[in-house]
């Protein structure tokens, strides 16, 4: 019985459970959760900017007091535009935005389980506890930006685990960190994570974790150590 079962788990694959919770949330994105404010002022500005043209388009619903405009969100403004043009502007448009980007969360989550753990179905496990958080779910319908957020830091998570500690071939409990890592991995690693600037202005908070990672990295590694040491003698 056993073995039957996991033979058939052999089978499943992370993008059918991905598919699955897809489908499964789609047929609710537009009443679970109610509408948040914050989704009419961002879509309402979305919308602003796309019939005027003008990146530098402030909310003219927000008129007691001068805005100022800034870039910070503009990447998240810009797909918005994209799905009111072929879905018009309507909830389902701007909610369809974070559910995709929910279920490409996941699929990087399992990407992470696995260079982790090694195991297919512990991590296809993981995907199945995070696809039915309610706090995921809730994140992966409102029309706002911490799904992608979330999207972007784990996407920079695997890059650090298999580009800057090459865990692709080793386990968890016994890897070694590359003794000199590319300054181009490490320049990439930056651009991912410099990226949610343009989706939300809180996205330090997802670039905390990398201080400390980036910390524990630099002092396990003696030969970068001391090559910062010297570099902060020079100055």
């Amino acid at each position: 019985m056993l073995t039957l079962l996991k033979e058939k788990l052999k089978k499943i694959n992370a993008w059918h459970l991905i598919l699955i919770f897809f489908i499964i949330n789609i047929s609710f994105l537009t009443t679970f959760p109610f509408i948040h404010s914050d989704e009419a002022w961002l879509s309402g500005l979305s919308r602003k900017i796309m019939l005027t043209g003008n990146l530098a388009s402030t909310e003219s619903f927000f008129d007691l007091l001068p805005r100022y405009p800034h870039a910070i969100k503009i990447f998240f403004h810009l797909i918005q535009i994209i799905f009111i043009k072929i879905f018009g502007y309507k909830i389902f448009a701007f909610r369809l935005i974070s559910l995709l980007t929910g279920s490409l969360s996941l699929y990087i989550f399992y990407k992470i389980s696995f260079l982790i753990t090694k195991s297919k179905i512990l991590s296809l496990s993981a995907l199945l506890i995070l696809a039915v958080d309610i706090h995921f779910i809730y994140s992966s319908h409102l029309a706002r930006q911490e799904i992608i957020l979330v999207f972007i830091f784990l996407a920079a998570f695997y890059y650090f685990l298999k580009k800057i500690i090459d865990l692709k071939n080793k386990n968890i409990n016994n890897y070694n960190l590359k003794s000199s890592p590319k300054i181009k991995e490490n320049i990439t690693l930056g651009i991912i994570l410099g990226s949610a600037i343009g989706f939300h202005p809180n996205s330090f908070i997802i670039a905390l974790p990398f201080i400390f990672i980036y910390s524990y990295y630099l002092l396990s590694n003696k030969k970068i150590f001391l090559k910062a040491i010297s570099f902060l003698r020079f100055l």
